[in-house]
């Protein structure tokens, strides 16, 4: 029996994380799987169909509880990363940090259907049976998703090397000082959010504004001085800079490209302990 869930593991993991955004999380509801596929394993035929149902429904209603915590959640919440380099790293296929990023502004049940069609490809049938919605319901739901991400005008299919030049631009430029070419940079609605969850000083507001974003990046730069070290890692598929201090691992700084994929539409760094341990 373990043999047979083992074998649907990674897929799981990849499912619950894809649709929460959280490793802890995640990893609570494929234990909770376990547990209940161990109770009805001798009467189940169709292992991963069955598997893939009882993890999408538990996922929805652990994302409906993250929602509620959310509320008071200190400053802005990102999505939680994971390094290539981390034994997590293979869940992370096909699910870059911009996707994450982005997969936050639709429903739980939006999410849900997004996952499971665009990165699983499951049947609209099977779907909707997951969620006890009807066919119809749920291709609406899929388009209104599709809709939805579209028209934040952010790419979340990325181009790793375009992605690299952007961020070593970008780095360049900031740690030169380089104002102006920072703002070049900079799409001109570009955001920049900064989750440290109360635990480490950050911003509490997304920064919104070429100007605005580029004298924070440039303050941060500046306080860190030689204290901390940069080094180029790749994160959910995504270059990414880590900012490493004597202490550890201080800060995760990434880019979600314009749709373009010329500009830069946000800036997330993820200062939060608690969502470091998977990028050191």
């Amino acid at each position: 029996m373990k043999e047979r869930f083992a074998a649907h593991m990674p897929r799981l993991q990849r499912l619950a994380y894809g649709m929460l955004g959280e490793v802890a999380a995640a990893e609570d509801v494929v234990q909770e799987s376990y547990l209940r596929f161990a109770k009805h394993a001798a009467a189940i035929d169709n292992d991963g169909g069955w598997l893939t149902t009882t993890v999408t429904r538990l996922a929805l209603d652990a994302a409906t509880s993250a929602r509620a915590r959310r509320e008071v959640y200190v400053g802005p919440w990102l999505p939680e990363p994971i390094a290539a380099s981390d034994p997590l790293g293979p869940c992370t296929q096909d699910i870059s940090f911009a996707l994450l990023v982005l997969l936050e502004s639709l429903s739980p049940k939006e999410r849900a259907v997004f996952v499971l069609r665009e990165l699983f490809d499951v049947a609209y049938a099977d779907v909707a049976a997951a969620l006890q919605l009807s066919e119809p319901a749920t291709r609406q739901l899929f388009h209104r998703a599709l809709e939805s991400l579209r028209a934040r005008k952010q790419r979340y299919a990325i181009d790793e090397a375009a992605h690299a030049r952007l961020l070593a631009a970008f780095v360049q430029a900031a740690m030169s000082g380089e104002l102006e070419t920072m703002v070049s940079l900079l799409a001109r609605d570009v955001t920049s959010s900064t989750d440290s969850g109360g635990k480490r000083s950050a911003a509490t507001r997304v920064v919104v504004g070429p100007a605005n974003v580029s004298k924070l990046i440039a303050g941060l730069v500046a306080k860190g001085g030689d204290s901390v070290t940069p080094r180029l890692v790749t994160v959910n598929q995504t270059p990414a800079l880590l900012l490493v201090s004597a202490a550890g691992v201080e800060s995760l700084l990434l880019l979600v490209a314009t749709e373009e994929g010329d500009r830069i539409a946000q800036i997330c760094m993820v200062r939060n302990p608690d969502k470091l341990g998977h990028v050191g």
